[in-house]
């Protein structure tokens, strides 16, 4: 999966007021909607997916914090945080 798919999920998430995006190897791309989960009719992720994603976002001393303290906030111009934290081998994307 792309950037271009990690934008578009983004997108989703916008589109559906998620407060999370949760990437997890194995599973499809899920969003947290008023405290319920919504699978995403996607397919699975895989870790290296997942990864990928989230060296698209990080920089080589955020890469280092999150490999050093397991998570990692990410300041951004728009609306979204993330927050990378290891759930299984997965993202957490927050809307803050």
């Amino acid at each position: 999966m792309s950037t271009k798919n990690l934008n578009q999920l983004l997108s989703a998430a916008n589109e559906f007021d998620a407060s999370d995006l949760h990437l997890v190897a194995g599973v499809p791309p899920a969003f947290r909607v008023n405290g319920e989960i919504i699978i995403a009719d996607e397919d699975a992720l895989t870790e290296d997916e997942i990864t990928a994603m989230a060296d698209s976002l990080l920089n080589e001393q955020q890469k280092k914090k999150f490999d050093q303290e397991w998570e990692l906030c990410i300041p951004s111009c728009t609306v979204w945080r993330g927050v990378c934290a290891p759930h299984f081998t997965g993202v957490t994307i927050i809307r803050k």
